[in-house]
Formats: structure tokens, sequence, C-alpha cells
């Protein structure tokens, strides 16, 4: 093999990039330019084009691998995986010529001599084909993920065969065909560099005039492995002004054999079996509330980060890690043993020779602030507006905004429905979760029924329509053809006095021909201004319901999916039909549409969480799933956990659904069970998950603390295995008080702000926190400053919001945390 197909770090010129790929082609720039990054060489694309040249097929629709992978249905989870799995399993079984691998044993013995180098880790690096965008192989994360293994001969050869076969993951294949890309326009390289364990790693990005970097102890793996890092932000003159210190239970470090009497288990990156130099170790109490960093370090690499942008003239994203003595020197102790010195050196206040900081990673990017698109509040003259007292209905504000347009009521049945006129104002009894996609049409939302949590108020600002709800005998009030102008804001709707010029839903030619004389005097506004979203350590995320709202969501700096409603993406599956009809005729099908819709939510937010929340169908809210079973008090029936024992086979089909977008290499998947009664409830619960094989790296099991027995109940609970708690504010609020959240005239009564309410909260935040358990609280929350200060007093990891609420919350937990870190300030000079 001709020593052209590779590249040591010093040799690479800018003619090599496409050979090379990005990540490599930028640290051999840092290298060449004397910054600190550890010495390496690139297994160059063309090697990797000539193993699979070489691969057999069996199966001869395999031969034309560019046809195969631009007709493959990446929607269909089933034939997704089935082809990312064979294609992936020939990479890995065809040996690779020993004669290929000279070059990289050279290296490594050259490495050993030196640095008695016993581990090496191997970086995908990639660029795309001419013509297509470059900016694309700068941010891809965590598509394509490096393999850690032993530096032996074998160890080496396996790991670079599953490093290529990760461009072949079902993940992969789909984001490639989404972006428009085939995998041979993929110009796929490796880098390989000796590893060791380091005192910390961690990431640092440029965010308009100030740094922030986030830190592990260990390697960078307990970022994405469940450790919370801690977080400092560095101003402009280079000073660190803001710290947050987590506790860090576990740290990622190499196995050695003066570190294998340290392992406590064996975890392979990514999910690959040949990872066998890769282990997890617990910290010890005085290690897990230590601060990683010293502030003079993190002022080191901001010095470092800013002469790098320089050289480099743009912003930049870099991952690095922290290192006690050179790195061509001896390979260091265990993690435990490094992080245990580094703690002790800290507590004493000698560090000895300082530490120094090399650069893994460099990502370019030029947008230094995120920009998020914030809904404006539209003013309409009130001259504009001609009425009299009677002609204004006052409701409950469920959805903001103003809408001016032409009312059409309509009763409990779809026919009318299908005939409605888009940009109305549909005035209805309440709305049921089957309209959904004749909803998206309308301009406004008038119910009779319902509250701010009902499903109708959910709906409507999930999908930005102004509504307003609670107002009885609307439609008796309101006739088809009235123009209006509903007020979201302030729960108004005002008749105006000319009606539009058709009848009704039963006069159909008439309405028909009248379509194009329907006049929209004002319509929602969609906002045109950008805000600068300030970053929280409190994650904040998006509560969702539909596939449809993901394309509003993708520019938002949020962290995740905090709680993903399931009931409209059964009935999206179902197409009209019952569950039991599906679970009998055609029960893989069934899961098939489902998964294809848990997908889209998980690849959209890679590497972010996405809690889905299984099933809580309330019957009079979801009658198409209830069939004809009537409840006599549904808030309170077979909703929730417990229907899962009543119904398993619904519930057996989502956890197949979830299972089934884990096969196809979605590991940010984690599920949240609804409305848990008893402990009994959540084991029963829990046995099904593990039955059904989800319990893979990544995955957590959640419930939410929406039942008042969880007051009680939450250590029990923590006993059984709950790794994590989201309180849904809707359910508590309403069964604290003994208030129907649906019934319009009790609706100034529903408060979650009421002492009862917040008391309770607090007790399960904090609870949830001195047990080390994340807790999230999710629900329609009220824009209440006072309300998310004790939020974030109290210890709660996340907030999840409805999109229109993002800018909003960001601002308030902004505000929260800077008046905490004020008040620690004050206490430590008082």
């Amino acid at each position: 093999m001709s020593v052209d197909y590779f590249f040591w770090l010093d040799q690479i010129q800018p003619h090599h990039r496409d050979r090379v790929g990005s990540k490599a082609f930028y640290l051999a720039v840092l290298r060449q330019r004397g910054y600190p990054v550890v010495p390496g060489l690139v297994v160059s694309n063309e090697l990797f084009q000539a193993f699979l040249s070489q691969l057999e097929w069996a199966d001869p629709t395999f031969a034309d691998l560019p046809a195969l992978l631009r007709h493959l249905d990446v929607d269909n989870p089933r034939q997704l995986q089935g082809v990312a799995q064979q294609l992936r399993h020939a990479v890995t079984s065809t040996a690779i010529p020993k004669s290929w691998l000279l070059p990289i044993n050279e290296a490594i013995r050259d490495w050993q001599s030196s640095q008695q180098t016993e581990a090496v880790i191997l970086r995908p690096s990639f660029s795309l084909a001419s013509g297509l965008d470059p900016s694309i192989s700068d941010d891809t994360r965590s598509l394509l993920e490096a393999k850690i293994c032993r530096a032996e001969p074998e160890s080496i050869a396996h790991a670079l065969k599953w490093v290529w076969a990760e461009l072949f993951r079902a993940r992969s294949l789909l984001y490639w065909q989404r972006l428009g890309v085939e995998p041979q326009q993929v110009q796929l390289a490796v880098l390989i560099q000796p590893i060791r364990s380091p005192i910390a790693a961690g990431k640092a990005v440029v965010q308009g005039n100030e740094l922030r970097v986030q830190t592990v102890w260990g390697l960078g793996h307990g970022m994405t492995g469940g450790v919370t890092p801690d977080c400092y932000r560095v101003d402009a003159a280079g000073i660190v002004y803001f710290e947050t210190i987590s506790r860090k239970n576990v740290a990622y470090g190499i196995v050695t054999e003066t570190s294998e009497q340290a392992l406590l288990g064996s975890f392979p990156v990514g999910g690959s079996e040949q990872d066998d130099s890769l282990q997890l170790l617990m910290l010890k109490p005085e290690q897990q509330t230590q601060p990683v960093l010293t502030r003079s370090q993190v002022e080191r690499l901001a010095q470092l980060t800013r002469q790098l942008m320089l050289t480099l003239g743009m912003a930049v994203e870099l991952e690095w890690m922290l290192c006690s003595g050179a790195v061509s020197g001896a390979v260091s102790e265990a993690v435990s043993e490094v992080v245990s010195e580094a703690v002790s050196e800290a507590e004493s206040g000698d560090r000895g020779s300082e530490p120094s900081f090399y650069i893994t990673r460099v990502i370019p990017y030029s947008t230094l602030t995120p920009k998020f698109l914030a809904p404006a509040p539209l003013e309409m003259d009130a001259s504009e507006i001609r009425e009299t007292a009677s002609d204004r209905l006052k409701g409950i504000a469920a959805a903001p905004g103003k809408v001016t347009a032409t009312v059409w009521v309509i009763p409990l049945t779809p026919v009318p429905l299908l005939e409605m006129p888009p940009g109305c104002v549909l005035v209805a009894p309440i709305i049921l979760p089957e309209w959904v996609s004749q909803i998206r049409q309308v301009g406004g939302i008038v119910t009779e029924q319902g509250g701010t949590t009902s499903h109708g108020a959910i709906l409507a600002r999930e999908l930005g329509i102004p509504a307003v709800v609670g107002i009885a005998g609307a439609m008796q009030t309101l006739k088809t053809g009235d123009q209006v102008l509903i007020n979201g804001d302030r729960g108004e709707v005002i008749r105006m006095l000319e009606p539009a010029a058709f009848d009704g839903p039963d006069d159909h030619d008439n309405h028909r021909a009248a379509h194009a004389d329907l006049r929209i005097e004002a319509t929602r506004h969609q906002g045109n201004s950008t805000q600068i979203m300030p970053a929280t350590a409190t994650r904040l995320m998006v509560s969702l319901s539909q596939t449809e709202s993901i394309a509003q969501i993708s520019e938002l700096p949020i962290d995740g999916v905090g709680l993903l409603r399931s009931e409209l993406l059964w009935i999206k599956s179902l197409e009209g039909r019952s569950p039991d009809e599906w679970l009998a005729q055609d029960k893989a099908g069934l899961i098939d549409r489902l998964a294809q819709q848990i997908q889209q939510f998980a690849d959209r937010m890679m590497p972010r969480p996405v809690f889905y929340r299984s099933l809580d169908m309330r019957a009079h809210e979801f009658p198409m799933l209830a069939g004809s079973s009537v409840e006599r008090n549904p808030v309170l029936g077979l909703r929730g956990a417990y229907r899962y024992q009543i119904y398993p086979g619904w519930f057996g089909v989502e956890l197949a659904a979830l299972r089934q977008v884990q096969q196809a290499s979605f590991d940010n998947l984690r599920l949240i069970l609804p409305f848990v009664r008893t402990v009994e409830e959540f084991i029963f619960c829990r046995d099904r998950v593990t039955e059904a094989g989800l319990w893979q790296p990544g995955f957590e099991l959640w419930m939410m603390a929406e039942v008042p027995s969880i007051l009680l109940l939450l250590p029990a609970y923590i006993e059984a295995g709950v790794q994590g708690m989201a309180i849904g504010c809707n359910d508590l609020t309403q069964l604290l008080l003994g208030i129907d959240r649906d019934h319009p005239q009790m609706a100034t009564q529903f408060n979650m702000t009421h002492p009862a309410v917040m008391q309770a909260i607090q007790q399960i935040v904090q609870a949830s926190r001195a047990a080390e358990l994340p807790c999230t609280v999710c629900g329609h929350l009220p824009k209440n400053l006072n309300v998310i200060d004790r939020l974030v007093e109290w210890g709660v990891t996340g907030i999840s919001v409805e999109p229109g609420d993002v800018a909003w919350m960001s601002q308030a937990l902004d505000r929260a945390e800077r008046r905490l870190i004020l008040e620690g300030v004050r206490r430590v000079h008082s």
C-alpha cells in the first residue's frame, strides 16, 4: 500500500484538505503554527475507498451501493435499520490487508518508544465532494464517533473498520439523505493519535463578547455520558465572572496496566464492543464537588482561544484536554489517581508544575451569537374596530396573538370542518385532537369549554394560533360569517359590524363561491425581530406533540425536547382505525408508524435529549383512542401508568417503537411515565421496559410527578429505580386544589402559584436534588418572574415550555441565575 495514503499532521498542506478531512486539516494548521496539538497520523479517504471496493456482497442488491442508498426509504425505521446493519457488518467483518497497516504499526512503535503509549484514539475526519456545502463537514458534531483501543495492530484494525462503518449507521444514512448528500460524496479519513487519561476535558465556545467553558474530570466522554459539567463564563477582558460547579460522580479514563484495579465497568465509545480501553470510574466524595479548573486555568484557556481565533481569522468552538506533564512524556496514571492528585493540590493551594492544555478539535463558524425569531405584538388602531359593549365576549386567554377574520361555527363533527375555509376563526364546543390536520389552516380558535391547560389551548399555542377558550354560549352568540377580532393576550373576542358574504356550513355551494370574498383584515403576526438568547445552566427545553412542530424549533437554542406528548402521534399512526384493530391485524405496522414519527424528533434534536411521554389518554379529550368506552370522571379514570396494566398491548407498541428508533442509532431518547399513582405501577412499567431491551447507553426512565402521592413516595420511587422527575404542574395543581383544570368557571381558581402548589413543587425539587436526581418542570407556567426565581433557587435542573415561551423563559432563567450569583457574592462579603 502506497505511503501516499497516509499523512502526518506535520506534513499536511492546504491542497490535502479533501484527502484528510476538516478535523485533521485544522489540527494540522494549528500544530504547524506551534499550538499544543498531539501528534497524529491520518489514514486518508483513498484507503477507505480502496477498502470499500474490495467488499464482496452476498446480496446482489448491494453491488450497486449508490443506487441502493439513493432509493433507501429513511422514514421506514425497519428498512433503514436492516440496510444499515448489513452495510456495517460487511465493513466490520472484512479483513484489512496487513500490508495496508504497516505505516500505522510503525507510527505506534515510534510513539511507544518515546511515550510508552498503551492506547490510541481514532477520530473520523471528513470533507465533502466538490460542489457540496463545505460547512456541513464542520457542523456534524456527533454524527461520526471516535473509537479508543489498545495500541496493538489487531485492535487498531478492528477500530479502524468500526470508524469506517460509522458512515453507514442508520442515523448517518438518514442525515445524508435529508441533506441530499450521497454517502459516496463523503470523503472520510481517520486521524490516529496516542491518548492518555487527562486530568480534565471539555469545550470552549465564543458567543458574542464572552467565552463559555464546560468541563468534566477525565475524558470528554463524560459530557455526553451523563456527567453534568462545570460551567464558566469569561468576559472580553479575559476575566472569569461566572461559574457553576456541579456534582460529578464519575469520570471516563483509559484502561492501563496500572489502573485495572480501579475498573468499575468497561463501556465502549458509541456502543461498539471494540472499545476495550475506555473505563468508567467512580470518584471519591471529595472529588465530586471539587471545581475541575481553577480560575487562572480558565483564563489561560481563554487566552489560548483568543490567540487561536486571531490565527484562523474566525470564531471557533474548541475541544481540549488538560494533561499533567508533556504529552510526549510517559503515560499518566489512571484517571482516578490523576484526579485525586489534582484535588489534593487544589485543596493545599500547591499545583506544582502547571498542567497543559491540548487541542483535540477546533470547529470554525461564522455566527457569533445564536439568533431567534420572536413574535412581536400586533398593534391595531382602536378606530379600526367598530363594536358595541354587547359585542365584546370575555373568556380565558389561551394562546397569544391577535387576528381579525371571519367566523366558522361547527358542532362536534368533522364533516363541516372539512369544508372550513382557510384563515377563518373556528368556533366550537371543544377542540378534538383528530382535527389537528385541519385546524392548522385557521386564523384563530374560540371554544365554549376548556381552560389554559386544555388540549385545545395547548395545541393552539404549539401551532401559534391565537385562541380564547371558556366562552359560555359562544356558539349561539357568534354566527358563521361574523367578522371578529380575537385577542388571545387578553382573552377577548370582539364581534365587528360587517359579516362575510356566506351563510353557513349547510349552504355548501354558497360558501365555496364565497371563498374568494373571504377577507382577513389582519393575519397572525409571525415576528421578524431577533433576540439574543442567553445561555443558562438550567436546561431550557420545549414541549411538543406533533411532528409538524419540528420545523419551528429548528433554530431555537434549546437543550432538547423536555416533553414529547404522544397522543397526537398515536392518532396520526392509527389513520382512523382503532388501536385494537391494529394490534389484531398489523401490530408491526403500527409500531413502524409510531417509530417513524418519534425518529423525526430524535433526528432533529441529536445529540440533545428527547423525553417521550408515553400515552396519557383522558377519554373526553381523545374519543378516537377511547372508542366506545365512556368514563364518568376521565380526569381520574383509566389513564396514565395504570392503563398500561389494563391494556398492556398498547404500552408494548410504544416500547417497541422506542426500541426500533434506538436500534437506528439514536441514543438520545428518554421515557417519561405519566400519571403514576403507586410504586407498584412504576415497577410494572420498569419491568416492561427491561423486557423491551430499552436499557441501552443514554436511555433513562423518568416519571411525571403530578399525583400528590409523590410527596410521600419519592424515596420509594428512587429505590425502585426512577432516574428523573418531570413535575407536571397542570395535573399537580388540579389534584392538590381539587379544581378541574378544564372548567371555565373555575379558571380563576386554577393557580399554580397557590402556596400549597409551590410548597409541593419545592418539596419534590429539593428531595430530588438531595437524592442527586434530575428534576424538571413541565406544564403551562405563569409568566411570573418570582416563580422562576423560586424554581431556580430550589435547584430545578430544567424547564420545558411551549415554543412561543422560549424567549421569555430564557431571559427569566438568566435573570434568576444572575440573582442567585449576586446574592451569593453579597453573603460572602457581608
